[in-house]
């Protein structure tokens, strides 16, 4: 996922994705390194094709986790 990240270049990306109507789904993708955080929010799926790579990564690896109730 790192190696991801970098190469897509996310730190460059915009802090959003945002159309121009109203009743869609967000999507925020929020890393953290070294302190810092850079978030980037996608309403209604119209971000690059570089940040839906990232979404799926992160949505790919999350599935694959067991999850467990505390």
């Amino acid at each position: 996922m790192c190696h991801l990240l970098k190469q897509l270049r996310f730190e460059d990306f915009p802090d959003g994705f945002y159309a121009n109507w109203t009743n869609a789904p967000t999507t925020i993708v929020r890393v953290t390194e070294k302190g810092r955080t850079k978030s980037v929010s996608d309403y209604s799926n119209i971000g690059t094709i570089e940040l839906w790579a990232i979404q799926k990564s992160i949505d790919s690896i999350a599935q694959d986790i067991q999850w467990t109730a505390k």
